[in-house]
């Protein structure tokens, strides 16, 4: 199968648990829960893009640590060497967009 689609798969099965509070939060989850125990807070979010470059270790070190064990976990079988050698080849050392999300808290007991 294409690269493409079980990539699509695997981060389906990794962000379609609302309720996983690894990878489905927003700011104002956060600011809740110091809310709900009394603190003032104060927050900004900034959200940087920037182009990154993954050697193929990497690439290998991401797909075997999030991707493969969320394929298998939807009872997808995969060939795992040949998605390995496919996302190398597509990924590695090229420019690639990196979003991250910062959240900067201030937290001060009421």
């Amino acid at each position: 199968p294409s690269l493409s689609p079980l990539l699509t798969e695997a981060e389906q099965s990794l962000y379609e648990d609302a309720g996983n509070a690894l990878t489905n939060w927003v700011d104002e989850d956060l600011v809740a829960l110091f809310e709900a125990e009394g603190f003032t807070v104060a927050s900004r979010n900034l959200t940087l893009v920037e182009q990154r470059r993954m050697s193929a270790p990497e690439v290998a070190h991401y797909l075997k640590r999030s991707y493969l064990p969320a394929l298998a976990k939807k009872g997808t079988s995969v060939d795992e060497q040949a998605m390995l050698s496919q996302a190398k080849e597509a990924l590695s050392e090229r420019p690639l967009p990196w979003r991250v999300h910062l959240l900067f808290l201030e937290a001060r007991l009421s």
